[in-house]
């Protein structure tokens, strides 16, 4: 829920889709070559869409990979899939720029930052309150 330009209460959904490689499927890309699951062509295909794709209107804005860790985006980061998908109703909520290339606001937060702002004394105190 959030509040419209003229402060009325809105509710929109926005859509969290995950995949992951199937441990089959990569065993069996393993039967089939000597090195390493991201050293095979597949592999290879995935490095190109490491991070989070943010999606406005079924058109994707950008892929974010600051939501994963170095060790992740290094090793098993190709293998999984994120998308955040929202309708343009939401661009203000989420700060989608005026060329429709970005989602500025839809970066990764340290919950004991923004509990620290809130003016929350824990994290876990902050969590219930939300």
């Amino acid at each position: 829920e959030y509040l419209d330009d003229n402060g009325d209460p809105k509710r929109d959904d926005v859509t969290i889709t995950t995949s992951m490689v199937k441990r089959n499927i990569s065993n069996y890309i393993l039967k089939e070559t000597v090195g390493k699951l991201g050293g095979t062509v597949w592999g290879k295909h995935c490095s190109k869409n490491v991070g989070v794709s943010i999606v406005r209107a079924n058109r994707e804005l950008v892929i974010r990979d600051s939501f994963l860790t170095s060790a992740l985006r290094e090793s098993k980061g190709r293998f999984i899939g994120i998308e955040v998908s929202f309708p343009p109703n939401l661009d203000s909520v989420f700060g989608v720029t005026n060329n429709k290339q970005d989602a500025v606001r839809l970066i990764p937060y340290e919950m004991k930052t923004i509990s620290s702002q809130a003016g929350f004394d824990s994290e876990q105190e902050y969590l219930r309150d939300l």
